[in-house]
C-alpha cells in the first residue's frame, strides 16, 4: 500500500506520535474524550506495555516489522506491498520507525522517523525524513519541552530547507493544577519574531471533565472566534452530547452528536446536521456487546425520515479471548447481502500480551474495537466476489526473542546499592566468580559505563545527569540487568 506520508507528516508526529508523552500526564484524558472516532473502521485498542512491567516470561516478543502484501490482482499504483520496521531502546520505546512500499521485488523506503527521549524518558525530539531517489533525506523536525511537573509546555515545528532546519511554528501549553490542559496557542514565524496564529482555550466541570473548548484565529490585531466545542456528561461521566458551534457574528449550531450508554459500554451515538436553529439527524452507530462486555456488532444506519440500514460489521473470538474473526455486511433490497468482507487473525498464544513490546504509535489496522489477549501473528482480508472469497491482502508480524538484558529473577547473590543514589553504587555478589562487566546505558541506549567489576566494587556516578539508567551486568555464564535511578 503506498503511503505518501510527506502529505500528513504534520498531523502524523503532533496527533499519533504525541500520544507517547504519557497523555495521561500531557493533555489529560480530556483530550480523548469522544467515546469513539465517527469514522467507519474502528483500529484495535493496543494497549502498548511500554516499560516491559509484568511479563510471564524472562524473554519479552519485540515488534521488530509489519508487511501488507496485496494479491496479485490488487497490486496497483495505489495498493504496493508495504512494510514497516521499528527500532527501540533498552526501556522499549521506539527510537527509529521506517517504512518501505514493494513494486515489483525491490523495497524502496518511504519515511523514516527518528525519536529522542531525556533520562526519564520523555519525547524531546522527532525527525522525519523521505526517501528521494536513493536515500532518506531530512524532511522536518520537532522539539518538545516540559515544565518541572512533565507537563508538555511547548513544541516547535522546524523545516529542512535543503541545508538547514528553520523553524516555522510552535505551540504553547498551560495547565490547571490538576493537570487539565488550559489553553492552548499556536505561533507561526515571521522572519525572526513569533506573531499568534491559532488558539484554544479549555474549560472544565467540577469533575474534571472537559465542558468546553474555544477556537479562535488572530486577525486584525485581536484573537476572532472560529469554533466552539460544548460537552454534556451523565451522572457516570458519561459523555452524553457533544455540540459544535461556528461563530458568525454570533454562535451557530453545526452539528451535534447524542451518545448514549448502558451500564458501562456505548450502546449508540446519532449525529446530526445543524442550521443554527434546529438539527436533523444523519447517521446513527449502534453496538452490541457480549456478556463479556465486548463489541460483537456494529449497525450503521442513515437519516431518510426514516433509519434506513446501510451496514454492519461482527466480530468474533476465539476460547482465549482474542478477535478471530470479522466480517462486513450491506444493505440492499431489504436485506443483508453475504457478507462483502472478512478478515481472520491468527496468534501465538504462548504470549500473553504483558510480553509484548509495541510502539508507542500504533500500525495496527484492523477492524475490530477489541483488545488482542496474546501474540498477533497477522491477519489475512478477503472479499467477496461473485460466489466466492477472494484474497485481498495479508498483514504478517514479525517479533524478535530479546530479554533486553532483564532478569525474572536474581539468583546470583547479586546486590546494588543505594537505588536511587545521588553519587555511587556499590556491588556485593556471593555467586560470581569470574570476570565481569558491567555496563550503564542512557535512555536512548547509549553506553555511557563500561568496566569490570568484583565483589565490593563502587562506581561513581555523580557526573551523570539525574535520570533513569539501565544496566547489564554479564560474563560468559550469566547476564542480569535493571535500572538505576539517578536522583
Amino acid at each position: 500500500m503506498k503511503r505518501i506520508f510527506t502529505l500528513f507528516v504534520i498531523s502524523f508526529v503532533t496527533i499519533s506520535l504525541l500520544a507517547q508523552i504519557n497523555p495521561s500526564e500531557v493533555f489529560s484524558n480530556q483530550f480523548f474524550i469522544k467515546p469513539l472516532s465517527t469514522d467507519n473502521s474502528v483500529d484495535i485498542n493496543i494497549k502498548a506495555n511500554y516499560y516491559m512491567l509484568g511479563s510471564t516470561k524472562g524473554i519479552l516478543e519485540i515488534l521488530d516489522a509489519k508487511q501488507e502484501l496485496f494479491s496479485a490482482e490488487y497490486i496497483s499504483y495505489t495498493n504496493d506491498d508495504f512494510k514497516e520496521e521499528y527500532s527501540y531502546n533498552l526501556f522499549g520505546k521506539v527510537t527509529e520507525y521506517t517504512s518501505y512500499s514493494r513494486e515489483v521485488d525491490t523495497w524502496t523506503g518511504i519515511d523514516k522517523f527518528l525519536f529522542i527521549y531525556d533520562s526519564y524518558g520523555k519525547l524531546l525530539e522527532i525527525t522525519v525524513h523521505h526517501f528521494d531517489f536513493s536515500s532518506f533525506n531530512p524532511l522536518a523536525k520537532f522539539t518538545f519541552t516540559y515544565d518541572v511537573t512533565n507537563n508538555l509546555v511547548e513544541r516547535l515545528f522546524y523545516y529542512w530547507d535543503g541545508s538547514n532546519f528553520l523553524l516555522s511554528s510552535k505551540n504553547s501549553f498551560s495547565y490547571d493544577s490538576s493537570k487539565n490542559i488550559l489553553e492552548e496557542i499556536e505561533y507561526s514565524r515571521r522572519g525572526s519574531s513569533w506573531a499568534f496564529s491559532r488558539r484554544i482555550v479549555y474549560s472544565y466541570d467540577g469533575l474534571n471533565n472537559l465542558s468546553d473548548e474555544i477556537h479562535y484565529k488572530y486577525q486584525l490585531n485581536e484573537w476572532g472566534y472560529i469554533s466552539k466545542n460544548v460537552y454534556t456528561y451523565d451522572t457516570f461521566n458519561n459523555l452524553t452530547e457533544d455540540n459544535y458551534y461556528t461563530w458568525d457574528g454570533l454562535w451557530e449550531i453545526s452539528y451535534r452528536t447524542i451518545y448514549s450508554f448502558d451500564d458501562s459500554n456505548l450502546t449508540e451515538y446519532i449525529m446530526y446536521n445543524c442550521d443554527g436553529s434546529s438539527c436533523t439527524p444523519a447517521k446513527r452507530y449502534s453496538y452490541i456487546y457480549d456478556n463479556y462486555d465486548r463489541k460483537i456488532e456494529m449497525l450503521e444506519s442513515t437519516w431518510n425520515l426514516e433509519w434506513v440500514n446501510v451496514a454492519k460489521r461482527t466480530v468474533s473470538f476465539d476460547g482465549a479471548g482474542n478477535v478471530e474473526s470479522f466480517y462486513s455486511f450491506v444493505w440492499e433490497n431489504e436485506s443483508w447481502l453475504n457478507s462483502t468482507r472478512r478478515v481472520s487473525y491468527t496468534y501465538n498464544n504462548d504470549y500473553a500480551f504483558s510480553d509484548l513490546v509495541l510502539p508507542q504509535f500504533s500500525e495496527f489496522e484492523s477492524y475490530s474495537s477489541s483488545v488482542f489477549n496474546h501474540l498477533l501473528l497477522g491477519y489475512k482480508q478477503e472479499s467477496w466476489v461473485v460466489n466466492s472469497w477472494e484474497d485481498y491482502y495479508e498483514a504478517k508480524f514479525t517479533f524478535v526473542d530479546h530479554n533486553l538484558g532483564l532478569s525474572v529473577d536474581n539468583k546470583l547473590g547479586l546486590k546494588i546499592y543505594p537505588n536511587p543514589t545521588s553519587s555511587y553504587i556499590n556491588f556485593e555478589f556471593d555467586n560470581i566468580n569470574k570476570p565481569t562487566t558491567f555496563d550503564l546505558f542512557d535512555i536512548n541506549s547509549r553506553l555511557i559505563i563500561s568496566k569490570t567489576i568484583e565483589n565490593s566494587t563502587k562506581v561513581n556516578l555523580s557526573n551523570f545527569d539525574r535520570g533513569v539508567y539501565f544496566y547489564r551486568i554479564y560474563n560468559s555464564s550469566i547476564s542480569h540487568g535493571g535500572k538505576i535511578i539517578l536522583k
